[in-house]
């Protein structure tokens, strides 16, 4: 950002998910880019020394620092360190959620930007050399996005429709479903040791069938999905986040279980979501995901988001929809 002609930065602390996820906070000071290595190493070693924060492993992180002296102490231990008061300044409100694909106009005159969905996030070596070699062909850069997609930038006019056409050759089709686009999953199973079940190939199976349920109408809906607690896929935050876990019983041999994450946000709705419908079997998890997604279809009003239809409905309430029974009924998804 540019504050009063000079460039730099806002400066927040203590974000983390995994099993104790927090949203970072704001520490109120801006600071220019030059002192911006300085300040961060200041930072670090603030947390770094107090040994409290080094015992155990589990506590081995910024945030239970942040969590036990507030963003104001933390700031204050920072400014000793360094010996000065920083500039104080508000943090600017996130823009909100954007997943910048499709084609948009960059600032320099007759360039483009291509926003390209990568399915779950996967993409071979040969795919990766042939985009490459599109991108140098114009002079232009790739960039990858946090959902696990890929922008093409420096498109000229002219090379639009050659340069998505060509795309499509390679195995990404610019205007894929957008569901596509926002639907992200961890490495999981059999790729991670700490995976307790399978990601990459049940995301697509759910893909698969919510594009034929629903068709384009789940537009910047976030679905996100994780093998384990560590939430590299950041299930805490998704619109509807799964997160594969264990149980005892078993169906068939398995059960293969994920609970599901409610009413999680990010940028100007940044908010933890809830795990609110606990260990539904895997070949359940696309009839729950109908029933909550046609609850919100069906009662929704003025365009509501998916995560303030969840806000608006009782925790019994949405575990009686994910189940398919009455509130108050009780029993297991079917």
């Amino acid at each position: 950002m540019v504050r009063d002609g000079v460039p730099g930065f806002a400066v927040r602390v203590g974000g983390g998910l995994s099993t104790v996820p927090r949203i970072a906070r704001d520490l109120g000071v801006f600071v220019p880019v030059e002192e911006a290595v300085e300040v961060l190493r200041a930072t670090l070693d603030v947390w770094k020394e107090d040994l409290r924060y080094r015992l155990s492993r589990v506590k081995a992180r910024m945030k239970f620092m942040v969590d036990d002296y507030g963003a104001e102490g933390v700031r204050a231990k920072v400014e000793a360190r360094l010996g000065r008061r920083l500039e104080d300044f508000t943090a600017p409100e996130s823009a909100g959620f954007a997943d910048h694909m499709g084609i948009h106009e960059q600032k320099q005159p007759g360039r483009h930007h291509v926003g390209v969905p990568v399915l779950v996030g996967l993409i071979t070596g040969e795919q990766l050399v042939q985009v490459a070699d599109l991108a140098a062909s114009f002079g232009g850069d790739v960039r990858l996005t946090r959902q696990q997609n890929f922008e093409v930038t420096g498109v000229p006019a002219a090379r639009l429709d050659q340069t998505t056409g060509r795309l499509a050759e390679i195995g990404f089709p610019v205007d894929a479903n957008p569901l596509r686009a926002t639907a992200i999953a961890c490495t999981g199973e059999p790729h991670c040791n700490y995976a307790v079940r399978e990601t990459k190939g049940k995301m697509l199976r759910v893909l698969a069938h919510l594009e034929e349920r629903w068709g384009t109408r789940l537009e910047n809906f976030r679905l996100n999905l994780d093998g384990c607690p560590h939430a590299c896929a950041l299930h805490w935050v998704g619109d509807i986040g799964l997160m594969g876990t264990t149980a005892r019983e078993t169906v068939g041999g398995t059960r293969q279980p994920y609970d599901r994450f409610l009413r999680g946000g990010v940028g100007s709705e940044q908010a933890v979501g809830r795990p609110l419908v606990r260990r539904v079997p895997s070949p359940r998890v696309e009839a729950t995901l109908d029933r909550l997604i046609g609850a919100w279809l069906e009662g929704r009003a003025d365009g509501e988001s998916f995560r303030d239809f969840c806000i608006r409905t009782s925790d019994e309430e949405l575990q009686a929809i994910a189940a398919g029974v009455e509130a108050g009924e009780g029993g297991e998804a079917a």
